[in-house]
């Protein structure tokens, strides 16, 4: 209920007071760290358990996870969800884009 209200709140005031090209880019750096957070002990914890493994070297697996999260189209095709795109701060951010957009 909390999260939902912020977004609301976020969205309202954009809407009010119209959201000017900074702002969004303040709100992506705001989504995009929020989503570092949440993202940053799951990669530590997969290069852990990738280098623990005996032919794989700490830098191979660092390598390999570094886009761990990001969404886009793998090697082997398909697509890769984005994760923790749905957090409060990246909903404010996706909402002031959209508004700004349809001015």
């Amino acid at each position: 209920m909390m999260i939902f209200r912020s977004v609301l709140l976020g969205i309202a005031l954009c809407a009010a007071f119209g959201v000017q090209g900074s702002d969004i880019e303040t709100l992506k750096q705001r989504c995009e760290a929020a989503r570092e957070a949440k993202l940053a002990p799951e990669r530590t914890k997969l290069i852990e358990e990738c280098a623990a493994k005996p032919r794989n070297t700490r830098d191979y697996c660092e390598r390999f996870y570094k886009d761990h999260g990001s969404g886009g189209k793998p090697q082997a095709g398909g697509y890769r969800q984005r994760q923790f795109h749905d957090l409060p701060e990246c909903r404010q951010y996706y909402e002031a884009e959209k508004a700004a957009r349809t001015r």
